[in-house]
């Protein structure tokens, strides 16, 4: 196949160790001894019905209609059947009437037996449990009307086997369900358990004609869903599970069988990027020497190749036929882009600017790159997709008066695809435009706004960032490129860097004289390696003088940036300099109203406002933080409009849905996706899927808990996970194979489950190793001779492990993510992970190949970016244990294959309400005194809050400005958002006349005497908070525990 395919065989090979762990048997004729089978195993039982002393013969008719009442989704089971221990199982699919349908169920029981016998002089009585495969097999017509039967023999006495036609479809099928229903019944004891227990259970159906697709109740789709519905009508389910999985056979293209499966098992194929032949230009080398005209005439080329692509996908008359409207739609926004990739390419041609920006862009990428993978020059390329979203966004930058500049092109892509590298190019473009397009001094100053939602995910990119922008400002200072240093800026908050100077003076003395202190706060050193030569950088590289905190390579004589590093993370520094390109979290922008110097950033120093703003992972902008964010997002385009220039923005995700609504709330634009989708999910011309050999897929295995806990079912999960990988190594797999499979991830929901989960971890997995590999993998473990529970032994009894939550500290997470990195082969190496949803966005180790996913997070987009992270660079599996008493859980269990096979298709829409009266009352006045600081000069210093005049044309001016934003996008809420800044500005003018000459924006050590009262502290009086954070727009509670 690849060099995948060892992987590949591992995976498998994991995924039938836990068929034979969980399910069974080990053996078919197994006999076993001092052993229970239903200790032995965990899933495909139907346990016997419980005994009660008024139990009466099992009504079958009325269980049958409990158990497929189509009226409720909650009635699958009968209602006198055992909820967490069931006794029956089922398989609905849809058929036409008459077609003969072929029903096997196979399983097994276990025989008690007892035998005495003497050891050391002592009678003891061992208990063995004997294995009996067994069969029910029956040919039947499907019934051409609705109706319950029972097809089983009522003589057989182990099962009742029912067939319910539940509906007739408008096409004539039918839906049908064949269930399976223990008849024998037990009570407490052990021997009428097991005795009475059917095991490794397994629901056939067969149908020579074939299966059709099953389908829900049709009901009012959106657009997007329709849209949805077209992309991926290649995939269809055939059938769904009750109390278990389903999964079909295909042959000849015809579904032949469906059948239960109670591990089900999906290989999910990656996206990758579509590679062309004859492509140098897409060699970031190749434009150190490129001649213009040549360059340009082949990325005409690169255009035709995409039209060429459109044409033939006109062709497509069947999916057009079926869906016209979005058909269209999607051909529309391809047309679109084909006309945008060529004004872009026109722009390279006539504008000499930017021609030189595009070679310098080039350049400094291909340095960025180097620097970071340490990989020769010649193989660094761009990916189409990358090239092509560059070029169409070139215009937009050069020309302010361009069609698209005022919109927002979102970049959507698989995780894992190179977004970050598409945006970093073209921030590198804007900043050598900038410079190259004017002499003026005002092409300094802040060019790049990169914001992120997590400070951790800020992090990771932030060395990224550091290395395009060293490699910017020594071609800077190479080809005497105009302006001043090319600098980043870290503004992320007091959490992670240090507001002020002297916090950070504190700090590093701290760090001085305890180098294994642990600052939880307001930490300088973030960078602790050199981004252009790679040389470690400790506290030495950290000096404060004259006000200023300088970074530099310090041990490093020979680094062009030995003295120093064009990089800032102190505040104080970030407002005087205004860095180049400033990364940020979004909350840290609830900051401008009250930083007096906050509006450099923004173009209140003199320079241009930024030219291009860039929100990554767009869908967590979303809910309350999204909302808040909204109206600051108002606020800052009303800043940089003031100063002369509305910034072009752009955004990426990968999971996306609702896009065009949630970013008209939070940026009153509209959207253009890129790449726009063609007419199936497989191929958008830049992104196709990929087979199993050029792009390593993921495996998803569903466990569900049906008579076990959850917390039980992750615990034997990661003992067999622990024996696997050490009998790999014991085995001498190749240790990139034994390597992907060593470090294991625990993805928890919240941390209450992750808590109580590590700890259960720690106290059984060994015990729980030791039963593997002495009694059901014995013979495994002996054929390498792997040794238990001694001195030697090859399975260590201590696990080492560690979190990744919001309880650590930025310190500690850094150390943690580092950590992982480590091969199996350092002693440094996790065996294991325990991380809650921090873990989901933005965080790249290549090695982690395993997760096992605690419950169905509460959103699908976050299932996909959790899941994404392992399997990035090898094969990787995913093992989801689903909670058998939630009903959403179970739901995504029995319809496990078909969710997997479309789960971008149920993405849920995000939710961003702005404009709601109580984000209004949270933030709309904060908005606008930011923008009443930021451009109206007298009010800027913070003793000027007392010249507050009410009826201030300039005031009035900003008033109507937010009145018209509101009114664009909430109209009904206009005027309860004018009393609400009536009201603040009210307020305002009554402290003034009461504080006369006293009274000051901020003041943190007496509120009293300050307009802006902080929304994290208790608020006495009738003013108006003023929020420090877009996240947390609640004050928070203290719980006091008294002892009485």
């Amino acid at each position: 196949m690849s060099h995948y395919s060892e992987f590949y065989n591992a995976i498998d090979d994991i995924a039938d160790h836990l068929r034979t762990d969980f399910v069974g048997p080990v053996e078919d004729d197994e006999v076993l001894e001092m052993e229970e089978p239903l200790s032995r195993y965990s899933l495909g039982i139907l346990w016997a019905q419980p005994k009660s002393k008024d139990s009466e013969p099992v009504d079958i008719d009325r269980s049958m209609e409990e158990m497929f009442d189509d009226e409720s989704e909650d009635s699958e089971e009968p209602k006198n059947i055992s909820v967490f221990k069931p006794s029956t199982m089922g398989v609905s699919f849809a058929s036409f009437p008459n077609n003969r349908l072929n029903i096997i169920f196979n399983y097994a029981v276990y025989h008690h037996s007892e035998k005495i016998i003497n050891e050391n002089e002592k009678e003891i009585r061992k208990h063995y449990y004997t294995r009996e495969a067994r069969k029910f097999q029956t040919e039947i017509v499907v019934p051409d009307k609705v109706c319950n039967s029972v097809i089983s023999d009522k003589g057989n006495s182990d099962v009742i086997v029912y067939l319910h036609v539940r509906k007739i479809n408008d096409d004539g099928s039918e839906l049908v369900t064949v269930s399976v229903l223990n008849k024998k019944k037990a009570g407490n004891e052990f021997l009428e358990s097991n005795g009475g227990a059917l095991f490794q259970c397994i629901l056939s159906i067969k149908n020579d004609k074939g299966f059709m697709p099953v389908y829900r109740r049709n009901i009012h789709k959106s657009f997007e869903e329709e849209k949805n519905d077209m992309l991926y009508d290649s995939i269809n389910n055939y059938s769904y599970g009750h109390g278990c999985s389903s999964v079909h056979v295909e042959k000849h293209g015809i579904v032949t069988e469906v059948k239960s499966e109670f591990i089900p098992q999906f290989r999910m194929l990656q996206m990758m990027p579509r590679l062309f032949d004859n492509s140098e230009y897409l060699y970031m080398n190749y434009w150190s020497k490129a001649d213009r005209n040549m360059a340009c005439h082949q990325l005409d080329s690169f255009i035709m190749q995409y039209q060429k692509w459109y044409d033939e996908l006109k062709n497509s008359t069947e999916l057009i036929k079926k869906y016209p409207d979005t058909a269209s739609d999607s051909f529309k926004k391809i047309e679109r882009c084909i006309s945008r990739l060529r004004k872009g390419v026109e722009t390279l041609k006539t504008n000499d600017k930017a021609w030189e920006s595009f070679l310098y862009m080039n350049e400094a990428m291909l340095l960025q790159r180097v620097k970071t993978k340490h990989c020769s020059p010649d193989i660094v390329s761009w990916y189409p997709f990358q090239m092509a979203y560059i070029l169409q966004i070139i215009p937009d930058i050069v020309d302010n008066d361009s069609e698209f500049h005022k919109d927002v092109d979102l970049l959507w892509f698989p995780t894992g695809g190179g977004k970050t590298e598409a945006y970093l190019g073209l921030s590198a473009f804007s900043i050598f435009f900038r410079r190259l397009s004017s002499n003026k001094d005002d092409i300094n100053g802040v060019t790049i706004i990169m914001r992120y939602t997590l400070r951790l995910l800020t992090l990771q990119q932030f060395e990224r960032a550091t290395a395009l922008v060293c490699a910017c400002e020594h071609m800077r200072k190479k080809y005497g490129i105009p302006g001043n240093e090319i600098s980043i800026g870290l503004w992320i908050g007091s959490g992670m860097t240090p507001n002020h100077i002297e916090d950070a003076t504190e700090t590093l003395k701290k760090i001085r004289e305890d180098s294994t202190a642990t600052i939880y706060e307001a930490n300088p050193m973030q960078i602790t390696r050199c981004p252009w030569c790679g040389a470690e950088i400790g506290v030495g590289g950290y000096k404060v003088s004259n006000g200023s905190m300088n970074i530099s390579c310090c041990n490093n004589h020979e680094c062009e940036f030995h003295t120093h590093l064009p990089i800032y993370v102190v505040d104080d520094d970030i407002y005087r300099i205004a860095p180049t390109f400033v990364l940020s979290t979004v909350d840290k922008f609830a900051r401008i109203t009250w930083e007096e110097q906050a509006g450099n950033l923004l173009g209140a120093n003199g320079c241009r406002p930024p030219e291009l703003i860039i929100q990554d992972e767009l869908h967590l902008i979303s809910g309350p933080l999204g909302s808040i964010t909204g109206i600051y997002e108002m606020a800052i385009e009303n800043i940089c409009k003031h100063y002369g220039k509305v910034p072009k923005i752009i955004a990426s995700t990968a999971t996306v849905k609702n896009a065009d609504n949630q970013i008209k709330i939070l940026y009153n634009r509209k959207m253009i996706q890129f790449p726009p989708n063609g007419l199936l999910h497989t191929d958008s011309f830049f992104a196709i899927e990929a087979d199993l050999s050029k792009r390593p897929a993921r495996t998803y295995l569903g466990i569900c808990s049906i008579g076990s806990g959850t917390s039980e079912m992750l615990i034997k999960t990661f003992a067999l996970l622990t024996f696997m990988k050490h009998l790999y190594r014991l085995q001498g797999k190749p240790t990139d194979v034994v390597d992907q499979f060593y470090t294991y991830v625990g993805y928890f929901n919240t941390l209450k489950e992750l808590g109580s989960n590590s700890i259960i971890i720690s106290d059984r997995i060994s015990a729980e190793i030791k039963y593997l590999a002495t009694y059901k993998f014995k013979k495994e473990a002996e054929s390498v001779n792997m040794k238990i529970d001694c001195a030697n032994a090859d399975i260590p009894s201590y696990f080492r492990n560690n979190e990744l939550t919001s309880r650590n500290s930025a310190k500690e997470i850094k150390a943690v993510l580092e950590r992982l990195a480590n091969k199996y082969t350092s002693e440094d190496c996790f065996d294991y992970i325990m991380a809650s949803n921090m873990l989901s966005v933005g965080i790249d180790i290549d090695r982690l190949g395993v997760m096992c996913v605690y419950g169905q997070p509460k959103s699908n987009s976050e299932y996909i970016q959790a899941t994404s992270r392992v399997g990035r660079t090898n094969p990787g599996l995913v093992i989801s244990i689903y909670n058998s008493m939630r009903s959403r859980d179970k739901s995504y269990y029995e319809q496990f294959c078909y969710y997997h096979s479309t789960f971008y298709k149920y993405v849920e829409a995000t939710s961003v309400t702005s404009y709601s009266p109580r984000a209004i009352e949270k933030a709309l006045h904060c908005a606008m005194m930011a923008i009443i600081r930021h451009t109206i000069p007298r009010y800027n210093p913070n003793e000027n809050a007392c010249k507050f005049l009410r009826n201030d044309r300039d005031v009035e001016l900003v008033k109507q400005s937010i009145l018209k934003r509101v009114n664009d996008i909430e109209p009904r809420i206009k005027e309860y958002a004018e009393e609400w800044l009536n009201y603040y500005l009210d307020c305002w003018k009554e402290l003034a006349d009461s504080l006369p000459d006293k009274l000051v924006f901020s003041d943190y050590h007496n509120e009293d005497r300050a307009l802006f009262r902080s929304a994290d502290n208790q608020n006495g009086s009738d003013i108006p908070t003023i929020l420090n954070s877009v996240r947390n727009v609640e004050p928070a509670a203290n719980i006091y525990f008294i002892k009485r």
